[in-house]
């Protein structure tokens, strides 16, 4: 997977130059780190294809998902990417699972249960996101993201809004997972040490 682009960030923070130049072997763990509004989130959505960069491409595989140059932009939903949001997003009006089970595009009711059983979401499964606790609600995402079986998994800070020990037991489900299904797992996370030893490659935006 090749990553050159080039991409002007404006906010209240100021403005910020977002630069990636980096090559990076498909199936491997990248983290991602850097201050607040360097564009760490910037980064995953335009891999996603959510945001257009002003200049540059991304390749993964024989796949151009993006040239600017040549005006080649594939949409997201051709992209075989997955992303999991800080926001969650999850659908109000679904239960847990069912949150879980529209993500994927082959319904598979049993990775659905595994998931839940991993992140310790088996009694809430016919729960209401609402009714959840904020760190309950990062399971679902986490999960919903992984059960789409995707080649490409983008997760923003999955591990922010849980304990210690469930953020022991979400990080070694992504492990096993990317290893697993030889995904290409990006993580962005504010706290480097989280998935330091276990990355293929460590990318630090400034």
């Amino acid at each position: 997977m090749d990553i050159q682009i080039r991409h002007q960030i404006f906010s209240s923070a100021g403005n910020q130059l977002l630069q990636v130049q980096e090559h990076f072997q498909q199936g491997s763990l990248i983290s991602v780190s850097g201050k607040s509004g360097v564009g760490k989130t910037t980064l995953l959505k335009i891999i996603a294809g959510l945001i257009k960069p002003d200049q540059g491409k991304i390749t993964f595989g024989e796949a151009v998902f993006i040239n600017t140059e040549k005006k080649i932009f594939i949409p997201p939903q051709k992209r075989n990417t997955a992303i999991m949001f800080q926001q969650y997003v999850l659908f109000p009006n679904m239960n847990v699972q069912q949150n879980i089970l529209y993500a994927q595009k082959e319904k598979d009711l049993d990775i659905v249960n595994e998931l839940l059983k991993s992140f310790g979401l088996e009694k809430f499964s016919e729960i209401l996101p609402q009714k959840l606790s904020g760190g309950q609600q990062q399971r679902v995402a986490l999960a919903r993201t992984l059960a789409q079986d995707a080649g490409i998994i983008l997760l923003d800070e999955p591990l922010s809004a849980v304990d210690e020990a469930m953020s022991e037991n979400m990080k070694n489900t992504i492990l096993t997972f990317q290893k697993k299904n030889k995904s290409t797992v990006f993580v962005v996370t504010h706290n480097e040490a989280d998935f330091k030893e276990y990355s293929d490659y460590t990318l630090v935006i400034e």
